[in-house]
């Protein structure tokens, strides 16, 4: 499904500087199909570098990086793909069935009206459907950006901080989701700080601290090695051992 190769990313901070910023640095990881995988690391990392960089958001620097057999920036390879980003933000002046049916557009998918009502039920927003976004609040807009990234039916979900602005029912939903888009054989992607619903609900994490890979492994069986009981006592473990 997803495979990246000996995966660099690095940046300028300013336009006419010299020293380079490496985000990412010679990272391998490969994603199987119909597997839940964890990305966790400290603020600054290179989490969000990764995922702009699975999406073709980024271009590597060195390495290399693939959906299906196939360059991410490639139409074919975004087709099937829900991304939601930490921030999600649309056009304000637009309703959320607006919004819902030009996202579907871009997947190149028809969405019914029936549909469309289903979703936005199941988020809490089927009374604010006609309403124009730029009144919602931070968690209907984290809401509206699940909905949009899920309703085409994509068969890789990429989420980045997906719990971002929600409130306890919120974030419970979330875990719903994940869970039940498992239960249908969705590959899925999550970056989260929530080290919890991590273990509540993925197969694997990938650890990164200052742009390198620490930690690529079955939760359960790194648990298991390390002598660990929970994610979050694995986690610390790895990035106070981890001296970069």
């Amino acid at each position: 499904m997803i495979k990246c190769d000996q995966l660099s990313k690095k940046f300028y901070p300013s336009l006419f500087s010299k020293k380079e910023i490496f985000a990412l640095q010679e990272i391998s990881i490969e994603a199987i199909k119909g597997q839940t995988y964890a990305l966790a690391g400290p603020n600054g990392s290179g989490k969000t570098t990764l995922l702009s960089c699975i999406l073709g958001m980024y271009h590597p620097t060195s390495g290399s990086c693939s959906i299906n057999n196939l360059h991410p920036q490639e139409a074919h390879s975004r087709i099937n793909m829900g991304y939601l980003p930490e921030n999600f933000s649309t056009y304000p002046d637009i309703t959320p069935v607006e919004a819902i049916k030009h996202y579907a557009l871009l997947s190149d998918k028809t969405i019914e009206t029936s549909a469309v009502d289903e979703w936005l039920t199941k988020f809490d927003l089927f009374h604010e459907r006609h309403r124009k976004i730029r009144g919602f609040s931070k968690g209907m807009i984290q809401r509206l950006g699940m909905v949009i990234s899920l309703i085409h039916d994509p068969e890789l979900i990429i989420w980045d901080e997906p719990s971002s602005g929600l409130d306890p029912e919120g974030r419970k939903l979330v875990l719903d989701l994940i869970l039940e888009q498992k239960k249908k054989g969705k590959t899925i992607i999550v970056s989260s700080h929530i080290l919890s619903d991590i273990e509540r609900t993925c197969d694997h994490l990938w650890i990164l601290k200052k742009g390198k890979l620490i930690l690529d492994d079955n939760i359960h069986i790194a648990c298991e090695r390390a002598n660990c009981k929970t994610v979050e006592e694995l986690y610390l473990l790895k990035i106070q051992a981890e001296h970069i």
